[in-house]
C-alpha cells in the first residue's frame, strides 16, 4: 500500500541524517569517495559482539508492582487505569494501543480476553490475556 505522509516525513529525515552522517564521516583526502564508517555499536544497538535484549521486571518486581497498583489511588478512572497498566504489563502492547481499547473491542474465550489492538499505520491486530491476569 500507499506510505502514510508521516511515514514518507519520517523516511526523508533518516535519508538527510544518513547523508550528514556520512559526510562527518568523509576523510577529506585523495580518496574523499571513501567513507569510514564504524557501526560497531551505533545508536546503541551491539554489532557482532552480543545482541542488545529487551529488559523486564523479574517476577518479585513485578509482584511488587502489581500490589503498587492495586494499592495505588488513581482519583478519577481508577478501575481503568489499573486494567490498562495490567493490558500492557501482561500483553506488551504500546501505551498508545492500550488507551484507544474500546468496550467493542474486547471479546471473551473461555478463560482468556481476546483485544483487537488498533496498532501503528491503522493495522488491527489481535492480543490475548488470561482473565486470571486482570482480575
Amino acid at each position: 500500500g500507499a506510505l502514510s505522509d508521516a511515514s514518507k516525513k519520517n523516511y526523508r529525515i533518516a535519508v538527510i541524517n544518513f547523508f550528514d552522517f556520512l559526510d562527518k564521516q568523509n576523510e577529506e583526502d585523495e580518496k574523499a569517495h571513501i567513507f569510514d564508517i564504524n557501526l560497531k555499536n551505533w545508536a546503541g544497538i551491539a554489532g557482532s559482539k552480543g545482541v542488545k535484549l529487551p529488559e523486564f521486571m523479574s517476577e518479585e518486581e513485578l509482584k511488587k508492582f502489581l500490589d503498587a497498583i492495586e494499592n495505588a489511588d488513581f482519583k478519577n478512572n481508577t478501575i481503568r487505569n489499573k486494567l490498562i497498566l495490567k493490558i500492557i504489563i501482561f500483553t506488551g502492547i504500546r501505551v498508545s494501543e492500550a488507551i484507544n481499547i474500546k468496550m467493542g473491542d474486547i471479546s471473551e474465550e473461555n478463560d482468556l480476553y481476546i483485544i483487537r489492538i488498533r496498532a501503528k499505520g491503522n493495522k488491527y491486530r489481535v492480543v490475548m490475556i488470561k482473565k486470571e491476569l486482570i482480575y
